[in-house]
């Protein structure tokens, strides 16, 4: 007799094992708690707060190589790969500070090596 005329049964099949590739998903990852001095460090790097001390140091070098009547009409603007925007009062200022771009830049990167490449200056 077969196994299906004995008991009206087939043969018994083994359970499929899961496949794995040895990958973590993103689920997996995404459900884990992170740590909260990790999220606030993150933060702080993504909204440029960390970098206030290192702008003071930058605006006096700016000041610096410049005639005393400019130091009120100069703030610093963002670094971003390595383009430091200056910010002006008006454009008379603006067109003095084209002109002495070269000066200025080179004293910033005297001072302050690999940081900034290159100056761009904007009304504001």
């Amino acid at each position: 007799m077969t196994s299906a005329a004995a008991g009206g049964r087939g043969p018994k099949k083994t359970p499929k094992k899961k496949r794995t590739s040895g990958f973590v998903s993103a689920r997996t990852e995404a459900s884990k708690p992170k740590r909260i001095g990790s999220l606030v460090n993150q933060l702080i790097a993504r909204k440029g707060y960390a970098s206030v001390i290192g702008d003071e140091a930058l605006l006096a070098s700016v000041r610096g190589c410049l005639d005393d009547r400019l130091h009120d009409a100069v703030r610093l603007g963002p670094l971003r790969a390595g383009v430091l925007q200056i910010v002006v009062v008006d454009s008379v200022t603006l067109q003095e500070l084209n002109f002495q771009k070269r000066k200025v830049l080179r004293k910033i990167q005297a001072d302050h090596p690999d940081r900034v490449t290159d100056l761009r200056f904007r009304l504001g």
